[in-house]
């Protein structure tokens, strides 16, 4: 999702990035923050329940291309104050920065301190 982001938004020049998915689904809407998107709303009755009997809501959230650039630089800055050891295969940087990246500095900024 993190590559998908920087894609549209650094090489086909999106500033804003929405996405939709259904209250419910709590595996995409806890994936979804940590690439930078924060919610917007719910959207009352948004779409058909499968099997067509009923309606269910959706969650709106966004994400601005400021919001992806501070949080790669947030990053980027955080691990330059780490001593990382070679565990990203060397590559730190805008070339070398991947999802695992990502992932890895959204844990460890989620962790309580230690002291």
């Amino acid at each position: 999702m993190a590559t998908l982001a920087r894609h549209l938004v650094h090489d086909r020049g999106h500033h804003r990035l929405v996405i939709d998915p259904a209250a419910d689904n709590e595996a995409a809407i806890r994936c979804y923050p940590a690439v930078g998107f924060g919610p917007v709303g719910v959207m009352r009755r948004y779409e058909r329940d499968a099997d067509a009997a009923g309606w269910h809501d959706g969650l709106l959230m966004d994400l601005l291309a400021e919001d992806l650039d501070q949080r790669v630089h947030d990053a980027l800055s955080y691990l330059g104050r780490l001593e990382v050891g070679g565990a990203f295969g060397g590559q730190v940087g805008h070339d070398g920065f991947d999802d695992r990246l990502i992932t890895c500095v959204t844990r460890l900024r989620a962790r309580p301190s230690d002291g």
